[in-house]
């Protein structure tokens, strides 16, 4: 089974913790664009059946020019980078801050002059798992861009209607 997922950064906050973490774009079971794109250059496929271990897949094409680690370590490494660059979070944005995804602090608020925070927040009790997957999902439909305006309280989802000839559009890659 193939599954594609697209993420760009900046990432959203919950994805930058992980990655920071390094427990995002999992080893093994994320494979980033340049080791599929290099792999599809060297035009040498392999017979792969449901029984073929992974690491035999990743050692014929290691020994053809293309190490899985190299590539993901880069990849990984540029990732982060990108996410520092790009991300632009304000803490103001958000009232609270969910801590190895095991705890939910509430963020002080600035003084009215900006120069320093109020006390810290009063103790509370601990956020509960579902707690925190629900200030992830808010968090997400906050922060995303497709399916807007919404319609009812759900995404107004469409696609697109003008699909390309095959070979039309120039790679970029």
């Amino acid at each position: 089974q193939l599954h594609l997922q697209w993420m760009l950064p900046p990432f959203m906050p919950f994805q930058a913790a992980q990655l920071a973490r390094g427990v995002h774009f999992t080893y093994k079971r994320w494979f980033p664009l340049e080791y599929v794109l290099e792999i599809l250059a060297l035009k040498e496929p392999m017979l792969i059946l449901d029984s073929t271990p992974l690491d035999e897949v990743l050692q014929f094409y290691k020994a053809r020019g293309v190490d899985y680690d190299k590539v993901y370590q880069r990849c990984y490494a540029q990732y982060s980078a990108s996410h520092a660059a790009l991300a632009n979070w304000d803490p103001s944005d958000f009232h609270a801050v969910i801590v190895n995804n095991e705890a939910m602090l509430d963020i002080p608020a600035p003084m009215d002059d900006g120069s320093a925070t109020t006390p810290p927040p009063p103790a509370h009790p601990p956020a509960t798992a579902e707690d925190i997957k629900k200030a992830q999902a808010d968090d997400k439909a906050l922060l995303q861009s497709y399916g807007r305006p919404s319609h009812e309280g759900a995404p107004a989802t469409t696609f697109y209607k003008h699909a390309k000839e095959f070979g039309s559009i120039r790679s970029w890659v």
